[in-house]
């Protein structure tokens, strides 16, 4: 049983990576979008609140015009994509231009609405 879930957590790695690198190397219509790596975990109550607010309306439309998000669980990754630093909680969210470069400083933490939208703005604002 400990074999099935090793090789399970193995392939959800693989998967995990291969769907970063598929999302940095997107078709031509978004390549200007600024890639969203929000680093989760089970049972973080911040993490969840994030969540939330990313379905609400004024976050839905600035998020789909302009990111491109992959949602990562700690738990479930052993590495993360090459050129990131470790996070030091959860939720981290990280911004990166479409040549993997962070376009901003890393988010940690829970964020209240305006602080959120104001660290999307920025993060727009310094990919321009």
């Amino acid at each position: 049983m400990k074999k099935y879930f090793l090789i399970v957590g193995i392939l959800l790695s693989i998967y995990q990576t291969t769907l970063y690198a598929e999302t940095l190397h997107s078709d031509s219509n978004s390549s200007s979008k600024i890639t969203m790596i929000f680093i989760t975990q089970t049972g973080c109550p911040a993490c969840e609140r994030i969540k939330e607010m990313m379905q609400y309306g004024k976050f839905k439309e600035i998020l789909q015009k302009h990111f491109k998000i992959t949602k990562l669980d700690i738990s479930e990754i052993e590495t993360l994509p090459k050129n990131l630093e470790q996070p030091i909680g959860t939720p981290t969210i990280y911004f990166l231009n479409t040549q993997g470069k962070e376009v901003i400083e890393w988010m940690v933490g829970g964020k209240s609405e305006d602080n959120f939208m104001d660290t999307l703005k920025e993060a727009i604002e310094a990919n321009k």
